[in-house]
């Protein structure tokens, strides 16, 4: 049984190709990060194939944002007030 639709895949796809984008790293690059063949690498981002939550850590560790990735809501710091004021 699939965890993802096709739909879900398509659109998780689409925003790893934005990030990949916005960060400035070919697909070579993330499908070698990754350890996967770059055909396969080009599945994720077309929504043929799901990366997995596993492939998630990595593109983290690279600057990714991976709740977009996954929700496509953009992750926002909303604890920095809060960190400033402890700080003080």
């Amino acid at each position: 049984m699939a965890l993802t639709t096709t739909k879900q895949r398509r659109a998780i796809g689409e925003r790893l190709a934005q990030e990949r984008r916005r960060l400035n790293y070919t697909e070579l690059q993330i499908a070698q990060l990754l350890g996967v063949q770059l055909e396969v690498y080009l599945q994720y981002e077309s929504g043929e194939d799901d990366p997995g939550i596993f492939s998630m850590q990595r593109l983290y560790s690279i600057g990714f944002d991976v709740m977009f990735i996954i929700t496509g809501d953009r992750y926002r710091l909303v604890c920095a007030t809060g960190l400033r004021r402890l700080a003080n």
